[in-house]
């Protein structure tokens, strides 16, 4: 029903395609040459922009038929087909900011490249809220090299997806009702020093 071969290796990039750059796609495609039972799973932007994405493919020596493109759907039914993926590919510098989220919360592991800015930040935020810092690189090669040894070990990606699926109930990033204590926690502290007169300053998550 979602279009994918049943003995392929999804490499899944829910992101919208604007946060593509060649940088980026390159390492992908290198990604698909080095994994030859792999299928690159894009979320579609349309027929423009999927098919200068196969064109891209082929100009890189990637049979254009091994990207598969993913309507939009609505959430649910989104949530529930992400789990048909194998890993999740981030983007950079402007990383997935709800579709890391949505991808972790769906047991999808994540390869993540953090930059400087915030934009180039956010997953790896989010992976370390999740408790897997480890999927968070600081440079292209390092990005290829885990996830290609990520996509050649089946146990590692189990063993990543049953970590994810517990932290739903354990990780601080799926635990909103302690991110909203913590939040309401810090506006009061932000008020104490208001009213006291001290001057704007950055403040610790924590007391």
């Amino acid at each position: 029903a979602l279009g994918l071969p049943e003995d392929a290796l999804v490499l899944l990039s829910a992101n919208q395609v604007y946060k593509l750059n060649p940088a980026v796609f390159d390492v992908w495609m290198g990604l698909l040459q080095r994994l030859p039972n792999a299928v690159l799973w894009q979320l579609s932007g349309g027929d423009a922009a999927d098919a200068a994405l196969r064109l891209s493919a082929q100009a890189r020596g990637v049979d254009p038929a091994r990207m598969i493109f993913m309507p939009k759907a609505g959430m649910n039914d989104h949530l529930n087909r992400l789990a048909a993926a194998d890993l999740a590919l981030d983007t950079w510098p402007c990383n997935g900011h709800t579709t890391t989220s949505d991808a972790l919360w769906a047991g999808v592991p994540v390869v993540a490249m953090q930059g400087e800015a915030f934009a180039s930040r956010v997953s790896a935020s989010l992976l370390a809220a999740v408790g897997l810092p480890e999927l968070v690189c600081s440079d292209g090669d390092t990005y290829a090299e885990l996830a290609c040894a990520l996509a050649t070990q089946p146990e590692r990606r189990a063993a990543l997806k049953a970590h994810l699926i517990a932290a739903r109930d354990g990780s601080a990033l799926f635990d909103a009702p302690a991110f909203a204590r913590d939040l309401e926690a810090l506006y009061q502290r932000m008020w104490v020093r208001y009213q006291s007169g001290q001057p704007p300053q950055a403040l610790p998550a924590t007391a």
